[in-house]
């Protein structure tokens, strides 16, 4: 296995894409990665991290490092992919991966133009699509998967070269109409105390957690269920929250509906979206990054984001 990460990290760094490692079976970075965000890794410390007999994963940086390499990860698909190919067949045109755990799909594009964002997720009705653009990298095939599932290529051939992205995200903004515009608060300071600051986010994910599930019609629980767990999930797999504190939450959350009749169903399905959302840990890191980057392009409140007066209210015990 070992001299076939080897072979295939050399196959991604040929194709200018910045190479680095991944601890095996997992989804995190075995080195400091940061300051792969702007330097491409070279050929010898390919050669160094994959051909040292640890079976490390293989991660690829995305964005100007990597030429403009970037991911479409999409998860939770019961139609997403197959209405994306529709609208946009060029974009599955070329190369597309499926995560070991063969619940979602990547497709790396080269991107002229790259989109301002660094990050974007449009939780849609038939799956959820994630674009990667920059400080973020993407497991990719042969890795194993967390659950033991080795990523494949589903369609091989070159990465696909698009222009830009404007199309495709007019189109997924079409999918979920904009919420209201309000006047958003102001974003938390960073002269906080890192405590603080992870109280708030967690604070925030919670109310969010908890409006999904208030909100699911009927016929679409199951889905917010498991959409809210993987949220929270991320949470404990960044070491921002406990397992007991999630799972507490959801229940709550879920049994307050009404017409739920089947406890135990809702209790596999937590665990399972926990389970989903801790194989991509959400940071402290992450989150200031995020906030960073809103504030540089003034843009309106990010994803998941219940504003409101609970967020008020929340934010001024905080301070």
């Amino acid at each position: 296995m070992s001299t076939l990460m080897l072979r295939s990290a050399r196959f991604y760094h040929a194709q200018g894409l910045c190479v680095i490692p991944i601890v095996p079976n997992d989804k995190r970075p075995a080195i400091d990665w940061k300051p792969y965000h702007t330097t491409r890794s070279t050929s010898s410390e390919v050669t160094a991290w994959f051909g040292n007999g640890k079976a490390y994963n293989i991660g690829l940086v995305h964005g100007e490092v990597s030429y403009n390499y970037l991911t479409l990860d999409i998860d939770h698909d019961t139609g997403i992919m197959k209405e994306l190919g529709r609208v946009h067949p060029q974009l599955v045109a070329g190369r597309i991966e499926q995560s070991g755990s063969h619940e979602g799909y990547h497709i790396p594009l080269r991107v002229a133009s790259l989109p301002e964002f660094n990050r974007q997720t449009w939780h849609t009705l038939t799956g959820d699509i994630d674009i990667r653009v920059r400080h973020h990298q993407t497991v990719v095939p042969p890795s194993i998967h967390p659950s033991g599932g080795m990523y494949r290529f589903v369609q091989t051939g070159p990465l696909t070269a698009v222009p830009d992205l404007n199309e495709l995200t007019s189109w997924l903004n079409t999918l979920i109409p904009p919420t209201p515009r309000r006047e958003a608060p102001s974003h938390p300071p960073l002269t906080h105390s890192p405590g603080r600051q992870a109280e708030y986010y967690t604070s925030l994910a919670i109310l969010t957690a908890q409006r999904l599930i208030q909100e699911a019609p009927d016929g679409g629980k199951h889905f917010a269920l498991l959409k809210a767990s993987c949220l929270l999930g991320g949470y404990i797999g960044g070491g921002l929250m406990s397992s007991p504190e999630c799972q507490g939450v959801l229940e709550a959350a879920i049994s307050a509906k009404p017409n739920v009749k089947d406890i135990d169903a809702a209790a596999v399905t937590i665990a399972k979206g926990l389970a989903h959302g801790m194989a991509e840990p959400i940071t402290l890191e992450d989150k200031l990054r995020e906030r960073e980057d809103w504030i540089q392009q003034n843009t309106t409140p990010p994803p998941q984001t219940v504003w409101g007066p609970e967020y008020n209210q929340m934010w001024e015990k905080l301070r």
